[in-house]
């Protein structure tokens, strides 16, 4: 086969894989240098190619899961870097090859293992040693959350273990390669564990299946071995009461089919059904009746059943029901109910219907109110009352997964004076007294008598009623492999956690478009270099972390009244509306928060005068740091913030200057200096804050997209811009580090020309480096403390002896040279260590 031929293979046998993906790293690994080099999933033409360039020298394997990111040289990634799966597969060595197992199938016991399987394989490629069959997904399924890997990887051994199994019960043996991070052979390659042996495609076909479709393939071959059926019951007796069978015969569509056809019904459809019955009232007559005629019934049998069922199980959920056996379709309690047996316990199905909940007993609703039952005995006679519990009824709409960290959220609403409600907050809140008290302020009726009852009718509402699911987020920027701005999170909730940063992120808003924000705002400013590159930060500070640049701070100071304030203002309108600007009248815990749910967004500070100066040194090094300060709880420690963005400061005194003390500030920001405008009147701030008011936020969102989609053409030019500030600096320690942050901001001025035509000149940010370098004399620390020294001697000359002893001596004037005394030298150095 010819260099063309093998490429063709591997391009063919990748873009059935990932042809439909858009986002994710695909991975060749080379066994004998353990070596891999990591593509994006676009790059499926320049893998095949590398593929067979490889495979002249080495065994070449590719991650069947996408992984999240660009790993190193010599890691493959394991579970939890997989973003996409496009299917399932299973390894069959076949006898004769160099394998470490003896009983293995050979070709026709192999095709009868295969053939059992209901469903065709999509492809399978002859290894070298064995087949690699796939059954590809239709749609690949996508890993953000820990729940989603736990789903995949339960998917992909149960799918397997149909294999293994079918091979144990002819003596045979097949590997068990469940891993989600697995990797397999090319197509196209050579298996070199021996003789080269071609990797080739037996077959590729267009088949392509649901995972409903696997599932039940998977559950034709289950049954026949009951004893491995899991359905992650826990062994445990739920405290359920008894619920009506009447409504679950007529509402539930699996219990109806499994009644019309139990003599040929399942065991596992049986078992389904009992997990129902055994909780409905007169459960022990129920269960009979529902099991006679089913081929696995005798009394002993399902007496048997009903109390395993009753004190270790749960009844099934829907879920599980429609994944099993496909029945769901058309239930007019689809996404209400939670599992068949709430139907049972609903005093008023039809209200519960119309409002699209189930209220589980003893609660129901009634004018928005929350009502229980409860009985009494009234002169021995037992009676049962209608006694309120809140005066307002609240539902649970949503379920939130934290695609950070591993964290549950629920939304939930309740109607108030005629306005709905709605408020989205932690799973702990609906389950503990403290935290259930605080939505009290959001205007819900609960207080110290009602919160029991509360937490009681939660608890038993997200028993009986499916929710949907979505993912959210506590913060904005770089999360994981997801980039979420509050105006394109592509269908992932934000939730911060306070009013603060709720405020910022009302800030971010559109007005106008990407063309009239350039002709209106950025046209107006583009001629004054310091304003330019305080706007172009703005834009850098989301792309740091794929620059790899670590947090820094721009800081602009000068005389009152000549622009700092209008510049930090044009460098917000990048992203919104003037709320996104900041005071420096805060404490350092707020000027944390802010930057860690910011977290890639630039953090805006005006006016250095409002800040607390105890406070500004620490900030400088907490905000350069990337991480808030370490915090003890009464368990261990607290989850710390963290952010990769960029300050924007100004005020009339330099940062720089207020940590004078401290000899590693300088190399922490970049001190701009005098007038940002030049030359200007009040007529040109008039029309530019009439520009910006009518123009922000757009720019921003299109400038995402824009990285989004160039990343990778655009980083290695990054790589000239830091080239060429680092020889700018000419091995000034404070100015090599200061060059990084530099190029960064000059780099996205590069992405902006090529991609917005800004036509930025940007000669004059190299002309503004030399500048800042000339102008920031904390950049030369010794220089800077000579001058410190000398400026106090002639301040005090009394106090430098040369003729008359003085009472403080800090200097010896001695044959024209002037002497310092070690202590006041002292004092000076000393400065310079703090």
């Amino acid at each position: 086969m010819n260099e063309s031929q093998s490429i063709k293979l591997a391009s063919d046998f990748f873009n059935a894989l990932y042809g439909k993906i858009n986002n994710g790293f695909l991975s060749l690994w080379t066994s004998e240098n353990k070596e891999t080099k990591w593509y994006e999933v676009k790059e499926i033409e320049t893998a095949a190619f590398d593929s067979t360039m490889l495979a002249k020298e080495y065994n070449v394997y590719i991650g069947v899961g996408l992984r999240k990111e660009r790993l190193g040289k010599y890691e493959r990634g394991r579970n939890t870097d997989i973003l996409y799966l496009p299917g399932v597969w299973v390894e069959i060595d076949i006898k004769g090859g160099k394998h470490a197992a003896k009983n293995l199938p050979n070709e026709q016991e192999a095709k009868v293992i295969l053939d059992t399987f209901p469903l065709e394989p999509s492809i399978m490629i002859n290894s070298g040693g064995g087949w690699h069959c796939y059954w590809l997904f239709d749609e690949a399924v996508r890993i953000l959350t820990e729940n989603d890997r736990e789903s995949a990887d339960r998917m992909l051994k149960r799918f397997q273990s149909v294999f293994i199994r079918l091979a144990k019960e002819k003596g045979l043996h097949i590997d068990n390669t469940s891993d989600l991070a697995r990797v397999l052979r090319v197509p196209g390659t050579y298996n070199r564990k021996e003789q080269p042996k071609l990797v080739s495609t037996l077959k590729m076909s267009d088949h392509r299946y649901s995972l409903m479709e696997l599932r039940n393939a998977i559950e034709e071959l289950e049954i026949k071995n009951p004893s491995n059926n899991n359905h992650g019951i826990k062994d445990r007796k739920p405290q359920l009461p008894d619920a009506k069978v009447k409504p679950i015969i007529e509402g539930c569509n699996f219990i109806q089919s499994y009644l019309d056809n139990k003599e040929s019904a399942t065991y596992s459809e049986w078992m389904a059904a009992l997990s129902i019955g055994a909780y409905c009232e007169s459960y022990e007559k129920i269960c009979h009746e529902w099991s006679v005629g089913h081929p696995s019934y005798t009394e002993s049998e399902t007496n048997r059943k009903i109390t395993e069922i009753r004190s270790k199980m749960k009844p099934r959920t829907c879920s599980s029901i429609n994944e099993e056996f496909g029945v769901c379709n058309g239930c007019k309690y689809s996404n209400i109910i939670n599992s068949p047996i709430a139907i049972g316990m609903k005093n008023n199905i039809a209200d519960a219907h119309s409002s699209n909940t189930m209220v589980p007993l003893p609660y129901f609703i009634a004018g928005n109110k929350l009502f229980k039952t409860v009985t009494r005995k009234v002169k021995g006679v037992e009676v049962e009352e209608e006694v309120i519990v809140s005066r307002m009824a609240p539902k649970i709409i949503k379920e939130f997964s934290n695609i950070e960290r591993n964290s549950v959220h629920y939304e939930i609403t309740w109607m108030n004076r005629g306005q709905e409600k709605h408020e989205i907050v932690p799973a702990s809140t609906l389950s503990t007294r403290k935290e259930l008290l605080t939505l009290a302020d959001k205007g819900f009726s609960v207080n110290d008598i009602n919160y029991k009852d509360l937490i009681n009718y939660f608890d038993k509402y997200l028993s009986f009623n499916g929710l949907e699911h979505c993912h959210m987020v506590e913060r904005l920027g770089r999360i994981k492999n997801n980039f979420i701005h509050p105006l394109e999170s592509c269908g992932v909730e934000i939730v911060p956690n306070d009013i603060g940063e709720r405020q910022l992120l009302e800030g971010f808003e559109i007005k106008g478009t990407p063309e009239t924000w350039k002709n209106e705002v950025l046209d107006r400013i583009k001629a004054y270099p310091k304003v330019l590159f305080i706007v172009l930060a703005s834009f850098a500070s989301v792309i740091l972390h794929d620059l790899e640049v670590s947090p820094f701070i721009i800081d602009l100071s000068g005389p009152t009244s000549q622009g700092k304030s209008t510049s930090l203002q044009v460098a917000r309108s990048v992203w919104g509306s003037e709320s996104l600007i900041n005071e420096w009248n805060a404490t350092r815990v707020s000027i944390e928060r802010k930057a860690g749910f910011l977290n890639s967004f630039p953090l805006f500070m005006d006016d250095t005068r409002k800040a607390d100066e105890r406070i500004l040194q620490s900030v400088i090094y907490m905000f350069s740091g990337g991480r808030s300060k370490g915090r003890g709880s009464l368990k261990g420690s607290q989850r710390e913030a963290t952010w990769n963005n960029i300050l924007i400061s100004t005020g009339e005194v330099s940062l720089a200057d207020y940590a004078a003390k401290a000899g590693g500030a300088a190399a922490r920001i970049i001190s701009i200096v005098d007038q940002p405008f030049v030359k200007v009147d009040h007529q040109f701030f008039s029309d530019i804050y009439k520009a910006m008011n009518e123009n922000h936020g757009a720019i921003g969102v299109e400038f995402i997209k824009y990285w989004r989609e160039k990343r990778n053409i655009f980083i290695r030019e990054f790589y000239k811009f830091k080239e060429l500030y680092m020889k700018k600096s000419k091995d000034n320690e404070v100015l090599t580090r200061l060059s990084l942050y530099y190029a960064s901001v000059h780099f996205t001025g590069s992405v902006l020309n090529k991609g917005f035509n800004f036509d930025i000149d940007l000669n004059t940010l190299v002309c503004l480096f030399d500048e800042i370098a000339k102008e920031n004399h904390a950049l030369d620390k010794p220089k800077e403390i000579l001058e410190q020294m000398l400026y106090e001697l002639d301040s005090t000359r009394n106090d430098i002896y040369y003729d008359n002893l003085p009472n403080d001596i800090k200097a010896v004037y001695h044959h024209n040279t002037i002497c310092l005394m070690p202590s006041f030298l002292k004092k000076f150095l000393s400065m310079k260590k703090k």
